[in-house]
């Protein structure tokens, strides 16, 4: 599972936001724990007001960014914010919340098939202490494109997971 290293220009990203421990209702993956709630909500969006879809808007391509905060060691509740990139700030309807990502070295994972469920965490850090390098920020994200097939069909995915590096 070697991650290919990359750097990212700073990215805008406009959707939806969950702060909490988003398995309280289900663990794992599922469509019905509150990340898959999230998703559920952010992509009634485009089904009920495509007209409102940013002009800017990436199409095709979704983010789900992981923020941790110093609440997360003690009870287990970090921000989850699902959302697409925009390539500038005009136009973005006033119930989408914004994320401005930083210019960042990351190291990028592909997933497939059973590892898209899997938390692979220790794997990859053992990789990045392997490789010199260390995760930096308090933050990760999956990018999910057209390879992404949905939950029915994990084995025939794939999808990216950028972890900040420095």
């Amino acid at each position: 599972m070697k991650p290919e290293i990359i750097e990212k220009e700073r990215t805008f990203l406009a959707g939806y936001s969950f702060f909490g421990d988003p398995f309280a209702a289900s663990g794992a993956w599922t469509e019905e724990n509150e990340i898959g709630t999230l998703w559920k909500r952010f992509m009634d969006f485009f089904a009920k007001r495509p007209d409102e879809v940013p002009p800017s808007a990436v199409p095709h391509i979704g983010y789900e960014l992981h923020i941790w905060n110093q609440q997360l060691g003690d009870t287990g509740q970090y921000e989850v914010f699902v959302g697409m990139e925009i390539k500038d700030l005009e136009n973005v309807p006033i119930d989408l919340s914004l994320k401005i990502l930083p210019v960042t070295r990351f190291a990028v994972f592909t997933l497939t098939g059973d590892l898209i469920s899997t938390d692979l965490s220790t794997e990859m850090g053992q990789w990045l202490d392997a490789a010199g390098v260390s995760q930096t920020g308090n933050f990760i994200y999956n990018l999910y494109d057209e390879r992404y097939r949905g939950m029915d069909d994990l084995e025939g995915s794939e999808i990216e997971v950028y972890v900040p590096i420095e």
